[in-house]
């Protein structure tokens, strides 16, 4: 670690005092700097400051949502975790993203309410039938083979033409075109649908720099040798996205079937059932739109077995978070503030075992993160802050359509130091 790490007094609202900046102590990056980019997920940065007389002034401006500047960028403290060292002084852990995730997460495109002066009418008012015009119970069968196909710069301008965050994107490479709606908040939408163009974002202060895998892999002219020029070299091979049958459906037909219930959030299970956890574990997958497969649900129990028990009011008050005055708490052992960063209104009571799954399946990669039997530290930029109860079935169509199988090819870092995505050398 040789770089200089500055703390600004610039907020990502705009406000503070411009043009304020202290250097972060060198010696607290030399042990705790860590950078962390995963393509299209993760590009973040943290550390732990120590408050010392001559470093005092830059560890009293880490506060929530102020810039960390490092390698030309700047970070947006997202999380802040108050401790002490050995010596009794103060610390501060600091997790940082790069500031344009909280810029794309202010960037939207919602579905246009209906208002009195402008109803959302369906149907055929002037039938002879004499029916209120209502969806009845049946299904209706369509073609859906021909659709509609935009290409990834149409898509794009849609969220950044006249955008208020003053932000902008560069294109490097030849993207296909796909049929996807524009709908949300920019992150979300990158998150969802910027892998099927095969492309993959990289943000850069206010630009968002998108590639295609060939202008993204480049020559390093580097080789990494262990205990030469790194100190560590970790392998890992996943086979979660890995398929060794594919089955392909031609003339692909979408059924609309409408119920006749009004429908509700979810399963509408807060509570285990019996000690069992799975209903409340599907309620929370439900709500957030999750899919859970026999594999998820073991691991989440296994996770549940470890933290707490199956306790969702149980409190943890002898560890170094409770020494620290900040306890872990409930199903899945939370702290506070990492709960506060992750949950979803209106579930925000850490208490209760559905608002925490809820806050799992908010963290980026969690089944990865919740796997194993040790303990566990979420981590990476919430999925999403807005509120989960906007999967709701109002007695609307509900579409059905065949799963489709799409390929997908591991790569792994060259041993000459060819940059490639999915998977990285720490």
């Amino acid at each position: 670690m040789s770089e200089t790490v500055l703390i600004t007094s610039d907020l990502n609202n705009n406000g503070g005092t411009p043009g304020v900046e202290e250097r972060i102590d060198w010696s607290d990056l030399y042990n705790s700097f860590k950078v962390n980019f995963q393509l299209n997920t993760s590009y973040e940065i943290s550390f732990t400051a120590t408050y010392t007389d001559q470093y005092k002034d830059a560890f009293n401006m880490l506060k929530m949502k102020r810039y960390i500047y490092y390698h030309g960028q700047f970070y947006t403290i997202q999380q802040l975790e108050n401790g002490f060292d050995e010596y009794g002084l103060p610390t501060m852990q600091v997790t940082a993203n790069a500031l344009l995730i909280d810029k794309m997460k202010n960037v939207r495109i919602d579905p246009k309410q209906p208002t009195e002066d402008n109803p959302d009418t369906s149907g055929n008012s002037s039938s002879d039938s004499g029916d209120s015009g209502d969806p009845q119970p049946g299904v209706v069968v369509k073609r859906t083979d021909e659709q509609q196909t935009y290409s990834l710069q149409n898509r794009l301008d849609q969220f950044f033409n006249n955008n208020d965050q003053g932000i902008k994107y560069e294109l490097h490479g030849n993207f296909p075109n796909v049929a996807v709606d524009c709908t949300g908040s920019l992150y979300e939408w990158l998150g969802q649908n910027l892998s099927l163009f095969g492309a993959y974002y990289v943000p850069y202060n206010y630009v968002l720099k998108i590639y295609d895998i060939d202008s993204l892999s480049h020559p390093t002219d580097k080789q990494f040798r262990y205990l030469n020029n790194v100190t560590s070299i970790n392998f890992q091979s996943d086979g979660n996205d890995m398929y060794n049958d594919f089955d392909v459906y031609g003339g692909k037909m979408e059924k609309d079937i409408t119920t006749a219930g009004s429908g509700g959030t979810g399963n509408g299970v807060t509570e285990p059932v019996n000690g069992n956890w799975e209903p409340v574990m599907q309620n929370a997958a439900s709500l957030v739109g999750e899919n859970l497969s026999a594999n998820d649900i073991a691991n989440i129990n296994n996770r549940i077995r470890i933290e707490s028990s199956g306790r969702e009011d149980v409190v943890n008050n002898w560890d170094s978070n409770a020494a620290a005055g900040h306890p872990s708490k409930g199903l899945l052992q939370f702290i506070d503030s990492t709960f506060n960063y992750y949950c979803r209104p209106p579930y925000t009571n850490i208490m209760k075992g559905l608002d925490q799954l809820i806050a799992m399946m908010n963290i980026p990669n969690w089944r990865q993160q919740i796997s194993g039997s040790g303990g566990w530290s979420p981590h990476g930029a919430p999925i999403g802050y807005y509120s989960s109860t906007i999967k709701q079935c109002l007695g609307m169509a509900v579409s059905v359509c065949w799963r489709r199988f799409i390929y997908k090819r591991s790569t792994l870092w060259g041993a000459t130091g060819r940059w490639l995505p999915d998977k990285r050398l720490s």
